[in-house]
């Protein structure tokens, strides 16, 4: 695992250890401040998905393209990427499973 994945983990286990066991969600200032995490450790999400660490619940009526969020109305804002971790992902062997993920992606 890489860095940036692995203080995602951290941080996720600490905001379930916080409020509980359903899908959690982090504001950008709050995962800046206090877990230091940028742009790029918080897109760590999507590779951890992959690999069945980590749930993730996306708005459906948002798109993100390149840098700006769209597709939801004027005035109110996007619905944050909800968290869940997977525990029992981490309970499998990972060399199949990152093979398996790579493999699924180059298809």
């Amino acid at each position: 695992m890489e860095d940036t994945e692995i203080n995602f983990l951290l941080m996720l286990a600490w905001l379930h250890y916080r409020f509980g066991a359903q899908p959690v969600f982090v504001a950008s200032d709050i995962r800046l401040r206090q877990f230091g995490l940028g742009k790029d450790a918080y897109e760590a999400h999507r590779m951890l998905n992959r690999f069945g660490l980590v749930n993730v619940e996306e708005d459906s009526n948002r798109d993100f393209d390149g840098y700006l969020v769209t597709g939801y109305n004027e005035g109110t804002m996007p619905k944050l990427h909800r968290f869940e971790l997977r525990r029992e992902g981490f309970d499998e062997q990972a060399v199949p499973k990152i093979r398996s993920a790579i493999e699924r992606r180059l298809r």
